[in-house]
This record gives structure tokens, sequence and C-alpha cells, in this order.
């Protein structure tokens, strides 16, 4: 499916947030130009960005992606808060760079006590392959059950050999439009908490205390001062995120990115997300709680104020948890892949 991206007003929006921002843009663009000077990494970006990569130059190709993010997540995120909040939070720059950690961080931008929030490109990629896997998964269910399960864990394996950087790419699946853009609706709702969640620790004055740090992305070092949190500010962070989502889904959603937020359940997923790499990866945090414990959390204090549907919907969630999705043990041959891929591609989908 081709589509037209107005460049030229993206730019223009760019212009009037550069006005706004001017500073924290200029560190992030700082840190981001680092990144984009080898081979390696335009031929990553253009396998990240495929549908789009032939009608942007590559030098104003961050720049739609963050205006897009802004317009799409950010602002409508930000229009959800109360004047005071908003007040406080809506000059904060939002960015990217291609790290893969499995956080979001907020950063001390030098020369000025303002915050900027980064996410991670591979992160985001592997909420979208995630949320695709799993539509696919529910079509094979009807085909076996156990290639239904194999594919499961062959798409676990994906996503943690990619952040741990045993392989450079998520395969790009030729599927409908419907499941993609189902697919994607799904993963930017929980794109959504990410942001909130960042947001949270800003408004809440969790800015304390900081430290030094090393982003490192293919043999490169850069030093950037990151703030830290304690478990129970993470704790304060994640419930302040879900009652901006939880007044976010009384918008008028239905044609935007965001329509799933309608049942909060989904942005909630993301914790099952977390809890598989934590499961596989052993990634222990001496700040951020167990993803179960940082769900219950949630759940505890917002059950009274969201709908049965909400409730057994994360209520469902516990239960996956505790069945644990452990494989690390699991390895899948190059035949294999290439026949779980040629199923995939040849799926009679059923649109809903």
């Amino acid at each position: 499916m081709s589509f037209k991206i107005p460049v030229d007003d993206l730019l223009k929006e760019f212009s009037n947030y550069y006005k706004r921002m001017e500073i924290q843009i200029d560190y992030i663009d700082s840190l981001d130009s680092k990144y984009f000077l080898d081979e390696s990494s335009i031929e990553e970006l253009k396998k990240m960005y495929p549908e789009i990569y032939e009608q942007i130059p590559l030098n104003k190709l961050r720049i739609i992606q963050n205006v897009t993010f802004r317009q799409d997540v950010v602002e409508p995120l930000l229009n959800s808060m109360d004047g005071s909040e908003k007040e406080k939070l809506e000059n904060i720059w939002v960015s990217f760079l291609p790290i893969s950690s499995i956080n979001a961080k907020s950063l001390h931008v030098p020369n000025t006590k303002i915050p900027t929030i980064i996410l991670y490109d591979k992160v985001l990629g592997a909420l979208h392959f995630y949320a695709e896997s799993y539509l696919i998964a529910r079509e094979l269910e009807k085909i076996d059950a156990r290639i239904e399960n194999n594919f499961l864990k062959y798409s676990v394996r994906v996503i943690l050999d990619y952040l741990q950087k045993k392989r450079h790419d998520i395969p790009l699946y030729h599927l409908p439009y419907k499941i993609k853009e189902r697919a994607a609706l799904w993963a930017t709702a929980q794109e959504v908490f990410i942001v909130a969640h960042e947001f949270a620790h800003i408004y809440l004055n969790h800015l304390e205390t900081s430290k030094s740090d090393r982003l490192i992305w293919d043999g490169k070092k850069i030093n950037v001062k990151e703030f830290t949190y304690d478990q129970q500010q993470e704790f304060e962070a994640d419930l302040q995120a879900f009652r901006w989502i939880m007044n976010l889904k009384k918008q008028d959603l239905d044609n935007s990115l965001l329509a799933f937020i309608k049942n909060i359940g989904v942005s909630a997923e993301i914790f099952i997300f977390f809890h598989i790499i934590e499961e596989n990866l052993k990634e222990i945090s001496t700040t951020h709680p167990a993803s179960k414990d940082r769900l219950r959390y949630i759940y505890e204090n917002i059950k009274d104020e969201i709908s049965k549907e909400e409730r057994e919907f994360i209520e469902s969630m516990f239960q996956s948890i505790d069945l644990g999705f452990d494989i690390k043990d699991f390895k899948i041959s190059k035949e294999s892949e290439d026949f779980l891929n040629l199923m995939v591609n040849n799926i009679k989908y059923d649109i809903i």
C-alpha cells in the first residue's frame, strides 16, 4: 500500500517545536549525528523504515520520525493532562536513538535544568514485531497448535537476539494492511505508557539524583548524564502514567493511532513484554521492580476505576506471567525458520 508523506508540512511543524525546545533538540541531534555517519547505520534505517525511506532524504528522516511521533502520541498524551501538568511537561522534547536498552531514559541536557526523554528504536521495533507475532500466532493456532507454539518461541528468540545484538534485523512479513495496522495500534498503546512513565518521573520531581552513563551502539560509546530513580519512585511513575492514560482514553480516539487505549489493559500488556525479557535475559534492575510487581501495584490502585472487561484482561496477564515463558534453551534451525516464515507469508488471514 503506497502513501504520500506530507514532508513539507512536517518540517514546518518541526520548526515550531524547535523554537520552543531548541537546546534539547540540538543536544539530541549532537548525539544522533554520532550514530549515523557510517554505512551500516544507513542500512539499519532502511530496514526500520522501508515504506518511507525512498520518500524522505536521510537527513530529514529522523526529523519526520520525531514529529510524527510527537503528533500521534506525545501531544494527545499532553492533552489528557490538566493545565498545570501540561504546562510543566509540554516543552520536554521526546526523541529516538538506536540503542538496544529495554528502557527509555530521561537525560540531563548540558547548561540547562530542562531534561529530555530518549526512546530506543530497537525496543519500539521489537514491540511492533511482538504485536505482529501475537496476531500471526492466533492464525497459526487454527492450523496446528504446535506450529503456533514454535512460532511464538521463535518470535521471542528473535526479539531477545535482536536486543542482545546477536542479530541485526527483525523479519519483515508480507502481511495484509489490516494486520499491520492492528499491530501498530497494539504497539502504540504500549509506547504511550513508556512516554507517560518518563513524563511522570519529571512531573513528580524524581530528578534529585543522576549518574554518568555511556550509550553504546555498534562499538561507539557516548557519555551522557541520566536521571536515576529508586523502586518506590518507579511504582509512583507507573501509577501516574496510567492515571494519564485513563484520562487519554476518554478522548475521541477512533481515528487515531491510540484507538486501542480504550481498553487500558492493552497498554498494561507491556509488562508481559518486559517479563519475558527479565525471565530469559535475567535483566535484573537495581531500581526497577519486577514487572509482575509493577503490574500488581498499578492494578491494585486502579481496579475500582476501570471496567470489568479491563480488570479481567489485566488479571489474565498475572496468569500468563505465572505460567512463564522460559525459552533460554530454545533453538531453531535455518530450515525451520524458513518454514515458519513461508507459512506466515502464505496464511489466509481472517481480518477482524
